[in-house]
This record gives structure tokens, sequence and C-alpha cells, in this order.
């Protein structure tokens, strides 16, 4: 199964979005790889349910993807 949003139009609309001066916004961001693939498809923001139902479990996880990806912005 293909996720639209995972596709190359939904990454063409970002990219064509953000060429307009558009917030981007990417949702259902949980995982490390999503959070990476909304950076690539230069979102300016993105969330997740991921730490919901467990934070004291999750959390710390989710702040070293944060860490990962910001670390990677910088590179970019």
């Amino acid at each position: 199964m293909v996720v639209w949003k995972l596709g190359p139009v939904a990454w063409a609309i970002c990219i064509e979005a953000k060429r307009h001066g558009k917030h981007v916004h990417w949702g259902r961001v949980n995982s490390l790889r999503r959070m990476f693939m909304a950076l690539k498809a230069q979102a300016d923001s993105c969330d997740g349910t991921y730490i919901k139902y467990a934070p004291d479990r999750w959390l710390p996880a989710v702040c070293d993807w944060l860490d990962r990806v910001n670390a990677q912005r910088v590179l970019l």
C-alpha cells in the first residue's frame, strides 16, 4: 500500500507551496524516518501522537529524533 503523502506528488506539492511562501505542516510523524521525510519536503512543522500513550517511555526517543533532524538541518 502506498500512502499518497509519502509519494512524489505530495512532495512536489510541499515544495511548490514553499516556493510560494506558504507554511507547510506535515502530520502523522511518528518515527525518525517520517521526521526526515518532513525535513526533505521542507516542512515548517510536524506532529504526531507517538508519545501520547506512554510519554515517560517514548519522550526520550522523540527528543533524540529531534536532535538528529536538527543536526541534519545544519548540514543542509
